[in-house]
């Protein structure tokens, strides 16, 4: 087998770099890179499932829960009629009590500080992939969670506010969240 040395130039067509599209080479003696041709990675196929007969052995970690989190997330629960301000979805085992500011001490455990969403628009609230616009609650979400993860049917539609007043999102914590979520859509 013959080397060709040299730097090989990838572009992947995604973020997780799960994709190659293209590669490009430039070898020792050239000054700029060639198109190599674009590729497409496809999975081979897997062969039959057969269970395992051992369990492999688990480890354990110790996670601390943040100081009085269980009482934050029920008292957003009561607050938000047990259902996400995004989706209505009421499956308690997927609920979550989300910082609207990131938690820093136990006084951000406040209810107007927190909103009640499922596990996978918290992880996209989190990541600055949906957004709440701070004067009409209306949620924003970003395109890519639109294209790549069919969250389209939120985008444009108002949240579900607590009744009480002094349980609904903080406008100045909205606001910030909002200011980030831009400045990462820019």
């Amino acid at each position: 087998m013959k080397s060709f040395p040299g730097v090989a130039r990838l572009t992947f067509t995604d973020r997780g770099r799960t994709e190659l599209s293209k590669l490009e080479w430039k070898g020792e003696e050239d000054n700029s890179f060639e198109d190599g041709g674009t590729f497409t990675y496809a999975l081979p196929p897997a062969g039959a499932y057969i269970p395992p007969q051992n369990a492999v052995p688990k480890k354990s970690q110790l996670v601390r829960p943040r100081p009085d989190q269980a009482l934050f997330r029920k008292t957003l629960g009561l607050a938000y009629g047990q259902a996400c301000s995004v989706t209505g979805c009421m499956v308690d085992q997927v609920l979550e009590a989300a910082h609207i500011d990131d938690y820093i001490a136990p006084d951000s455990n406040h209810p107007s500080n927190g909103i009640l969403l499922r596990r996978d628009i918290h992880a996209l609230f989190d990541a600055h992939l949906i957004a709440i616009e701070p004067d009409t609650h209306v949620i924003h979400v970003a395109p890519m969670a639109q294209q790549k993860g069919g969250y389209t049917e939120w985008q444009g539609r108002k949240i579900t506010l607590p009744k009480e007043e002094t349980h609904q999102p903080d406008p100045g914590a909205l606001k910030r969240r909002w200011q980030k979520f831009n400045a990462a859509h820019r």
